[in-house]
């Protein structure tokens, strides 16, 4: 939810604030994960060799003030400096959070990553049907805000009192250098193609939202309600999705719901871009969020498979494929200031290629008979 803050409450952060397309992609999407290029790595590889649930409520009560200071912004430059701390702070509370549960049962990965993200869903509902009721009653983006800071300094007295798990698998490895441990990860190919496919899917997530809203907005004329209520409905057939899959996952194999998804997802991608009406633009949101949200937990899983005992060490070879992240607000906003928004929502196509990809590169060998 609060992720969803700057994202869903773009069109009225731009206009509040005086925002360009670009700029407005600069700091809602790409300024928050600039710090963690430089935090998250050794933070979340020395938590292999501790505990884990520290940091995660130090982080989590920063994003809370964060948020606090988010609703209070005067200016773009208040609120880029509010952003910036709280994308480090929330995504270290993440990712410690995320380590945990892979500590809880290892080896079953898949499961767990798509419970997560099933449970993230609940936030990706409650952002705009916050700002559906917040645009209602007049309060805007900043009310929001705030809400989401309450919430978050909850989430912090959750984490304080909930039982973290110990380390799953104690290994030989204790004791490596962190470098040596990271360098022998970055070496595993494998685990680089899938973490490279979950950062591409980040294309669909937040990236979508915001340039999804500005063409409700700007080009087909829906209100802020309608808006709302249309990222409601991408999210609960996100969640329909993530529950069909995980049910689906003994059944048929990470591998085949993720090929039947990719390939559904490009064709969602190309029906979405085609909608020249606010109706139509709605449905074709919710055959993608049915599609496409299995597909960024089955990714990670399969990296986390590689290295089920060090986690936090998966998250912090995670890391390398930020600039992805970072990069890809910048390329869409200029896109979409040069060309247009159609052209720069094109190149969501992306995501299920790299999943495609990851997919054609890890396919099991055949062993030819002698």
């Amino acid at each position: 939810m609060a992720s969803g803050v700057p994202v869903v409450g773009s069109a009225d952060v731009r206009a509040d604030l005086g925002l360009g397309y670009a700029s407005l992609a600069a700091l809602v999407l790409a300024l928050p994960l600039v710090p963690g290029l430089l935090l998250d790595a050794p933070l979340l590889a020395w938590s292999d060799r501790g505990s884990r649930r520290v940091p995660a409520v130090a982080s989590a009560i920063v994003s809370a003030l964060c948020l606090f200071a988010a609703a209070a912004s005067p200016s773009p430059w208040w609120l880029a400096a509010a952003v910036l701390v709280w994308g480090t702070s929330a995504g270290l509370t993440t990712a410690l959070a995320e380590a945990a549960l892979i500590d809880r049962d290892p080896g079953d990965a898949d499961a767990t990553m798509t419970r997560w993200t099933l449970l993230a869903e609940l936030g990706d509902v409650a952002a705009p049907a916050a700002f559906a009721a917040s645009a209602w009653v007049g309060f805007g983006w900043r009310g929001v805000a705030v809400a989401a800071a309450v919430l978050t300094l909850a989430h912090a007295a959750s984490l304080a009192v909930a039982a973290w798990p110990a380390r799953a698998v104690a290994t030989d490895d204790d004791d490596e250098p962190l470098w040596d441990a990271a360098r022998a990860a970055l070496g595993n190919p494998r685990m680089l193609g899938w973490l490279l496919a979950s950062a591409l899917c980040t294309l669909l997530d937040e990236i979508v939202v915001v340039f999804g809203t500005l063409r409700l907005h700007d080009e087909l004329g829906a209100s802020g309600p309608v808006i709302g209520l249309t990222w409601v409905g991408c999210s609960l057939a996100g969640a329909a999705g993530l529950a069909a899959s995980e049910r689906l996952l003994p059944r048929f194999g990470a591998r085949a719901v993720m090929s039947v998804c990719s390939a559904a997802c490009a064709v969602a991608v190309l029906g979405w871009l085609s909608a020249d009406s606010v109706a139509a633009n709605a449905a074709w949101l919710v055959v993608l969020g049915v599609v496409d949200a299995p597909l960024y937990p089955l990714c990670k899983a399969r990296a986390y498979a590689e290295s089920p005992d060090r986690p936090g060490l998966v998250g912090a070879v995670d890391t390398v494929f930020a600039p992805i992240e970072i990069g890809a607000p910048l390329v869409f906003g200029l896109v979409a200031a040069t060309f247009g928004l159609l052209p720069a929502l094109a190149l969501l196509l992306l995501e299920p290629l790299a999943v495609a990809g990851a997919l054609w590169a890890t396919r099991p060998r055949r062993i030819t008979p002698t």
